[in-house]
């Protein structure tokens, strides 16, 4: 954004500020009230309007505990057509159950996942359908005051820090960044995988949100494609592969950074964040992919676009239209993760509800 329309955005970024400054304030006074739960419950956020790693976090968070506690994930399921409490299941379409939801699903098939617009209503289903469950994830929750979660994760994007950025409509944060101290811990993802410990501590004191809480830095690292139809099919991607990129994501540079170290031969097709494709786009992507030169060649896209591509499975069949899916993962620094992984883990393990503000899922 331009600084000159950032000026003149400003006064409406402070109209928006003090309607959420008196949303927070009535949580904080006890006017509207928080609900705790029996089960411990995680959530994870941002500051910023999407983009900042809150899936790959909530993946790696569900690949942490699953082995030893019963795992279950919540989500609004952002752009569903559906309405309510809805559990996700390979038998529904992403349609039904919003991208990310099913995305989550599909790598982690034993995982409870489900989608709500009240996180409160989503839980006591949860926990109703599903007596079990041992700990629930909160995805993209750090806003939903109607819920105290047990333990409050607040990440932020090492490029785009939230102290550097500026209220709605004038930047992308949803609420100041004094909100940063309901956080019991602060996640700085999609750092420079060769980022030194030096630089990364400046960041640290810089984005400082009390001396008492941790701040643990994080890295996206990209595995071998795989084809979206079979995932036992990989592509190893060579120096002079023809690659055509689809990404309908937030932010699709870490990604584009990184093919572009490998190979220069790459055309991208950006769409917006959770676009719905049409078959008329699939057939433009078809026929620009034709078009590409040399003999390997390969569409790429990302895990989360091709949720939102698998309704025109037929198509892709029938043409023999392969898409690969670029997997994605967050790795903390060897410095963080040990550290981090006991913070979760130890928990879920000692979690003792707050009596005083309890919603029995009986009830």
């Amino acid at each position: 954004m331009n600084k000159v329309l950032r000026i003149i955005l400003i006064p409406f970024s402070w109209l928006y500020g003090a309607i959420v400054f008196l949303y927070h304030k009535q949580f904080d006074l006890g006017i509207k009230k928080s609900v705790s739960f029996l089960i411990p419950v995680i959530a994870i956020g941002n500051l910023s309007a999407g983009g900042t790693g809150k899936t790959p976090l909530t993946e790696y968070l569900v690949d942490l505990l699953q082995p030893s506690f019963k795992t279950g994930v919540l989500s609004r399921g952002y752009r569903r057509k559906t309405k309510g409490y809805v559990i996700v299941e390979d038998s529904k379409s992403y349609e039904e159950t919003g991208d990310e939801p099913m995305q989550v699903k599909r790598k982690f098939p034993a995982a409870t996942v489900a989608v709500s617009e009240s996180r409160v209503i989503g839980i006591v289903n949860m926990i109703n359908d599903s007596p079990d469950l041992n700990v629930i994830l909160l995805d993209d929750a750090f806003q939903h005051r109607q819920v105290k979660p047990g333990l409050s994760l607040l990440i932020t994007d090492f490029a785009h820090p939230f102290n550097r950025d500026f209220l709605l409509p004038a930047g992308r944060l949803r609420e100041p960044v004094r909100g940063a101290a309901r956080a019991d811990a602060l996640i700085i993802s999609k750092c420079p995988a060769s980022q030194d410990k030096g630089a990364r501590m400046e960041l640290k004191q810089e984005m400082a949100i009390g001396s008492s809480k941790p701040v643990f830095f994080s890295f996206l690292k990209y595995g071998v494609p795989y084809e979206m139809l079979n995932a036992a099919k990989k592509w190893n991607l060579e120096k002079g592969d023809q690659l055509l990129l689809i990404c309908g994501i937030a932010n699709p540079e870490p990604l584009y950074n990184y093919l572009v170290q490998i190979t220069s031969g790459i055309k991208m097709i950006r769409f917006r964040d959770h676009h719905a494709y049409t078959m008329q786009e699939l057939r433009n992507i078809h026929s620009e992919f034709l078009s590409l030169a040399g003999t390997r060649k390969v569409i790429i896209t990302t895990e989360k676009d091709a949720v939102r591509l698998l309704p025109f499975k037929e198509y892709i069949v029938n043409q023999q239209l392969e898409i690969y899916c670029m997997p994605v993962q967050a790795v903390f620094f060897e410095e963080d993760k040990a550290e981090f992984d006991r913070l979760i883990t130890t928990f879920v393990q000692s979690f003792k509800p707050e009596s005083s503000e309890i919603l029995k899922s009986a009830h």
